[in-house]
């Protein structure tokens, strides 16, 4: 059975999180980026990265706001430059809801000019590691059938096909990708090698 996130397990999992990557951009300039929760003030930058994303797909800030205010079920995190609030510091944002001993990844997009950086990977394994230590055994996501990258990195990390959902965009078909045995040592070893390689 699955536990709720709730705001000691949250606050727990935070601390746990290692919160300096380097990434080089260009030539002469590195930038370090922190993996932290998503705030209500990141919300407006969150969704217009959305809608840079996904234009077809993006929430609205009200969905996010709600989620937010759902403490024990929702888990979203933001990747910013470091020491940076101000607009556009956010490159890339992921997050989850839990269903009893299962989780569903809602939402994993990484700005256009940082990708190729890992950093969609990066929050992947992080949200992986929560919902583990939250008691969860399955994830499940959905992506579109034609989105051979996206496929590429859940595959890459145990993810397997369990559906196939017709008409669930609104041009396309959507995979239904699962992980499965999450509490198994042996798949979260493999989960942790990731983790290692990416932060």
């Amino acid at each position: 059975m699955g536990r709720p996130f709730g705001k000691g397990k949250k606050s727990k999992a935070t601390r746990r999180l290692p919160l300096h990557l380097e990434h080089s951009r260009g030539r002469s300039q590195a930038i370090r980026l922190v993996l932290e929760p998503m705030r209500v003030a990141d919300v407006e930058e969150v969704t217009a990265l959305d809608r840079l994303c996904f234009p077809e797909e993006a929430w609205p800030a009200a969905l996010y706001r709600s989620e937010l205010g759902d403490e024990l079920h929702c888990l979203y995190l933001v990747v910013r430059i470091a020491d940076d609030h101000r607009p556009g510091s956010v490159v890339a944002n992921a997050g989850c809801r839990l269903y009893g001993d299962q989780a569903q990844i809602t939402t994993i997009a990484t700005n256009p000019e940082w990708r190729r950086h890992r950093i969609a990977e990066w929050l992947l394994l992080h949200l992986l590691r929560a919902v583990r230590d939250a008691g969860v055994t399955t994830v499940t996501l959905e992506v579109r059938e034609s989105n051979a990258a996206a496929q590429g990195l859940y595959r890459k990390h145990g993810f397997v096909v369990a559906d196939r959902v017709t008409g669930y965009y609104e041009d396309e078909a959507a995979l239904v990708l699962a992980l499965f045995d999450l509490d198994d040592p042996h798949v979260w070893q493999r989960l942790q090698v990731g983790l290692q390689h990416v932060g």
